[in-house]
């Protein structure tokens, strides 16, 4: 590594001193030409070759080049025979994700509902991104986003209820989203009074 340090300055010059010469054409410098300094260039570069790499070429930013791809999970959730209550469990393996997830519940007569995701394992639920209860109607429309970090042995879920029975129409059953995320940076906002 300290040979390539010093020799990098090295390599820099003679390959600038060769791209000037070699756009200027016969021209020289202290009396080589064009040709020389591009010989020069050639043969250093190649003895130094086998030392030469790339710091960090598998990576961005201290990240693997998978981490920056894009790997958005879409599911849909058909509700199709009427319940009053659901849970549909999301797969997914310990990391961090943004959950969102949009459900309308249609129901044969004015209803009050409410939707969630949860996070669980044996010893604990955490509610998350909770769309609490509608006005009565009979098609609620409920949605909502968090941030989930899942570890070893814990799950995450859509769940929703009413207070009548619901289902979800062909064209427009319920989904939910899930993007991986990589380096979630956590800051805390401080609540004041409004205007």
């Amino acid at each position: 590594m300290t040979n390539l340090r010093r020799t990098t300055p090295l390599l820099l010059l003679v390959a600038a001193i060769a791209l000037v010469l070699g756009s200027v054409g016969t021209a020289t410098a202290q009396g080589l030409t064009a040709r020389s300094v591009k010989k020069i260039a050639t043969k250093v570069v190649k003895k130094q070759a086998p030392r030469l790499h790339v710091a960090d070429a598998d990576t961005v930013g201290g990240l693997p080049a998978s981490a920056l791809q894009e790997r958005r999970s879409v599911f849909t959730v058909p509700v199709t025979s009427g319940l009053t209550s659901m849970e549909a469990l999301i797969p997914l393996a310990p990391g961090t994700y943004e959950v969102s997830y949009s459900i309308r519940l249609k129901s044969a007569a004015p209803s009050t509902s409410a939707c969630w995701l949860r996070r669980f394992d044996s010893d604990a639920r955490e509610y998350l991104a909770d769309d609490g209860a509608t006005a009565p109607g009979s098609l609620a429309a409920h949605s909502g986003t968090g941030v989930v970090t899942l570890v070893a042995g814990q799950s995450l879920a859509l769940g929703c209820q009413s207070d009548q029975a619901f289902t979800t129409t062909a064209i427009e059953p319920g989904q939910v989203v899930v993007t991986p995320l990589v380096g979630v940076t956590r800051q805390t906002l401080t609540a004041v009074v409004g205007p």
